[in-house]
């Protein structure tokens, strides 16, 4: 295994949403350095067609993120935006191909695997690769699935112990001190059964005592 960003490629007509969170979910595990999320990685002024290859230069894995609407974006004249040589969805997964990069399509919210007849040549290898589901429903587990595989093609840079924020309690800590005051009340109750008699005794006592000294000096 050798190191290497992951590359997000997604339409924001379809898929933003879902790309952006997977995007701050990733960045806990491998790293802000290690996410390339077109939004926010490039900087002002730059050449975007340049920053893409650069990026897809350092990468190890593009994520093909593929909504209901995928493959129905079209521009301003109604052309499908997949058919045109020219859009950046389709150019940043055929250079990932051409570089032989693992591409993972990442079908979001029930959309389909799309067929070859559907996408131009240079894609149509896309629709040979094995899919990782993301759904809202299961978020959690789809994600983590998706973490494990990419585990294995790059390496996970966790957040310092000294930048992370203080931990939530959580309903089983709430729970565990729940637990731990009910053995407290347990055992109090326990011991009170087996002593109670000695300590009204010594109760009594005191008082007895006290009596006792009142009268022989209360006329004093």
């Amino acid at each position: 295994m050798t190191g290497g960003k992951i590359f997000i490629s997604y339409r924001r007509e379809d898929t933003s949403g879902e790309s952006g969170r997977l995007k701050d979910k990733l960045e806990q595990v491998f790293g802000q350095e290690n996410i390339f999320y077109d939004v926010e990685t490039l900087e002002a002024g730059l050449n975007f067609d340049e920053s893409i290859a650069k990026a897809l230069g350092e990468s190890k894995v593009l994520l093909a993120m593929i909504g209901p609407h995928w493959l129905k974006v079209s521009d301003s004249k109604g052309v499908l935006r997949i058919q045109k040589p020219d859009d950046w969805v389709r150019s940043e997964i055929s250079e990932a191909l051409r570089r032989n990069l693992r591409v993972i399509p990442v079908l979001v919210n029930g959309a389909d695997m799309p067929e070859q007849a559907d996408l131009p040549e240079d894609l149509r290898e896309l629709s040979l690769k094995h899919a990782q589901e993301l759904s809202s429903s299961r978020w959690n587990y789809d994600v983590s699935e998706l973490v494990r595989v990419l585990k294995k093609l790059v390496i996970p840079q966790p957040i310092p112990q000294s930048v992370r924020p203080n931990p939530i309690p959580s309903a089983n800590s709430a729970i565990d001190w729940t637990i731990q005051s009910s053995d407290w009340a347990t055992k109090y109750r326990a011991w009170w059964g087996r002593n109670y008699k000695w300590v009204l005794g010594v109760i009594v006592a005191i008082f007895l005592i006290q009596a006792c000294e009142d009268l022989l000096y209360g006329g004093f």
